[in-house]
């Protein structure tokens, strides 16, 4: 019984395994880069093409088995133009990729996003339609912030408190799109505790009291010396 039992958790696992290894390797359309970097993990992806551009192929790497569909030679419409590539599993999608291909400038197209965001250490669920992050730092003395823009061609500044010099500290990540018609501004609240800071105002304290019980002690010393000697 236990043979079987391992026998049919090892085929279950080989198949897991098998499905994994089928996913998809990466995303590309020749001579353009995609934004961002093509991850498995994430599923919306943006290129920018010239206005003279008519037609660009969308290549996708895969295994030889696996049945994925929205590949190949696609004719581009002035702006915005959005392709699908799914991925399945058996005859269900497993995984939907969505291609947003610009033809030439397109300002209703709003690209003043992240598309990912990271702090070292942390884990903060980033979603790009959620722009305030808070976490508790312990002792970092700096704080490892990285980023990745939803377009090549919006821009973004980062300002704030990455030292983290203060209790409540503040960084900002502001992303601008490309003609500067939208903007959007994502905000990481670190509180840093405070136990050092703590320790050191016991530690100052107590000091104060050790003086201040000190000189109170010689005071009554040199007083019952004096009564002493005059009695």
């Amino acid at each position: 019984m236990k043979r079987v039992s391992f026998l049919l958790v090892f085929i279950i696992s080989f198949f897991i395994l098998k499905i994994k290894l089928l996913a998809i390797s990466d995303i590309s359309i020749s001579s353009y880069n995609i934004s961002p970097i093509f991850d498995k993990n994430i599923h919306v992806y943006n290129v920018y093409v010239e206005e003279n551009r008519e037609i660009i192929t969308l290549q996708v790497n895969k295994e030889e088995n696996e049945i994925v569909t929205g590949s190949g030679s696609k004719s581009l419409k002035k702006g915005l133009n959005v392709f699908i590539i799914n991925e399945y599993e058996g005859e269900k999608v497993d995984n939907s990729y969505t291609i947003n291909i610009v033809r030439g400038d397109y300002i209703s197209y709003d690209s003043s996003y992240l598309s990912n965001l990271t702090i070292q250490g942390y884990d903060i669920d980033f979603s790009k339609d959620k722009y305030v992050y808070i976490i508790d730092v312990h002792d970092e003395s700096f704080l490892d912030v990285d980023y990745s823009l939803e377009s090549s061609l919006s821009s973004a500044r980062l300002s704030g408190d990455l030292f983290l010099n203060k209790s409540e500290n503040t960084i900002n990540i502001k992303v601008t799109n490309k003609d500067k018609s939208s903007s959007k501004v994502y905000t990481i609240i670190a509180y840093k505790e405070k136990n050092s800071e703590v320790i050191s105002n016991i530690s100052n304290k107590s000091n104060v009291k050790y003086i201040v019980f000190l000189i109170f002690s010689i005071a009554i010393f040199i007083f019952l010396f004096i009564y002493h000697i005059f009695n």
